[in-house]
């Protein structure tokens, strides 16, 4: 499953690639979402979620790495929160983590770290939030820069 670049092709050629129809495939609503396509595909069964993760190469063109559908979790939560309401539900773990990377973030909160066990840096309180970048404070003062999927459970005061 490697990537496949197109010489001189743009994103929005690359999406209109991947959003055409097909036999038996139709593309009922896409967004894409920075480097990420997300779309809601109707196949001959079913509607479903698929990702497409979208590079570029410098000097070459733009291109994309095979969509995975929602039933193999991908490891993208920047899904539009609108698209589950228009698929059935394949992997409800993966939809969890996908509300969960979309809940209302405010300063102060404080959350574990998802995958962070060191009791000197987990949990952090947020002190600052941007559209760009999230910050915590963890108990000695010192800031962290945050993944937005990093932030795991909020610790209640």
């Amino acid at each position: 499953m490697g990537w496949d670049l197109t010489k001189d092709a743009t994103k929005a050629d690359i999406v209109r690639e991947l959003t055409k129809t097909r036999p038996g495939f139709h593309t009922l609503f896409h967004q894409v979402v920075g480097n990420t396509l997300w779309a809601i595909v109707r196949t001959t069964d079913n509607a479903e979620i698929v990702c497409y993760l979208l590079t570029h190469q410098k000097g070459y063109g733009w291109g994309y790495k095979s969509g995975m559908p929602e039933s193999v979790h991908p490891y993208q939560y920047d899904c539009p929160l609108e698209f589950l309401d228009l698929a059935g539900e394949t992997c409800a773990k993966w939809r969890e983590a996908v509300r969960k990377y979309h809940r209302t973030l405010t300063i102060g909160q404080t959350f574990t770290l998802q995958g962070v066990d060191d009791p000197t840096i987990s949990p952090v309180t947020l002190v600052e939030i941007t559209s760009r970048k999230i910050v915590g404070r963890d108990k000695h003062g010192r800031r962290w820069r945050i993944n937005r999927a990093q932030l795991d459970e909020e610790v209640k005061s």
